[in-house]
């Protein structure tokens, strides 16, 4: 067995890197945070999804995903963001900014399909619902517990 400068460095193995499994896990993780902190914070459900995004750039493979954009519910999404970003160009009497700021809220349907050919993959889908639930669920107790006293 030999080591190299760069196993030394920093102290984890090469094959980690190369791990589909951990970081299949690890955005699953990140997507199970992302539910649970929706009821509570729109800011820490943005950030969970950048780290969602993050970590699956290491899993993803073109061919799957453009396997996937070949069923409705996966095109339609990505369809009507296109659309909202032609409708954007069409407006030539709005400033930029407020152009861009209208198409934030369909920027959001891309994750769609991201996310159901994640959870075809990974099967932990149970997961990010349990959690929701959970924490809604936990939303509720606090609100009535604040009703309570």
């Amino acid at each position: 067995m030999t080591a190299n400068a760069s196993n030394l460095a920093t102290g984890v193995s090469p094959s980690i890197w190369r791990n589909t499994a951990a970081w299949t896990k690890a955005a699953d993780v990140a997507v199970v945070l992302m539910a649970a902190s929706l009821p509570w914070s729109t800011s820490l459900v943005a950030i969970f999804a950048v780290a969602w995004l993050l970590l699956l750039i290491p899993t993803a493979e073109r061919r799957d995903f453009s396997e996937t954009l070949k069923r409705p519910a996966c095109f339609l999404p990505v369809t009507l963001f296109a659309l909202a970003l032609a409708g954007t160009l069409w407006s030539t009497d709005i400033a930029w900014a407020a152009r861009l700021h209208a198409v934030n809220p369909v920027g959001k349907l891309i994750a769609i399909p991201i996310l159901i050919r994640h959870f075809e993959k990974s099967g932990r889908g149970l997961w990010v619902a349990l959690a929701f639930i959970a924490s809604c669920a936990a939303v509720m107790l606090a609100s009535w517990a604040m009703v309570v006293d």
